[in-house]
């Protein structure tokens, strides 16, 4: 007859079994998908990204996963940008919406001389 705790043990002995095998496939799957984007593949992606900025690259970019493609688009994006800068130059730097929507950006800030003409009406 075999205990009630010997088979809680057997039972925890088998869940921890299984638990390290996930964690030893899940190890060697990142080593896999690491090697994958960071190899040839990422390589020329990369080459596509910044080469191709107004060229058609559908036959390429359908060929792409989904995170590829992301990372596809966001790399011809910041690219695009890029040329652009160069082209007009640095210029005004625009605020993000983010800082624009906070509390210490919409507090009116009042120089010294428009205070003065103020204290004067």
């Amino acid at each position: 007859v075999i205990s009630n705790a010997t088979r809680r043990g057997n039972a925890r002995s088998r869940t921890y079994a299984a638990m390290m095998e996930v964690q030893r496939d899940a190890a060697e799957l990142r080593k896999t998908l690491l090697s994958v984007y960071t190899g040839e593949r990422l390589r020329r992606t990369l080459d596509w990204t910044l080469s191709s900025i107004d060229d058609d690259v559908s036959s390429y970019t359908k060929r792409l996963s989904d995170m590829e493609a992301r990372l596809f688009e966001r790399g011809a994006s910041a690219a695009a940008a890029h040329g652009e800068w160069k082209r007009k130059g640095s210029g005004r730097i625009a605020v993000c919406t983010a800082v624009r929507a906070t509390k210490i950006f919409q507090a009116r800030v009042v120089s010294p001389e428009v205070k003065d003409s103020e204290e004067q009406e």
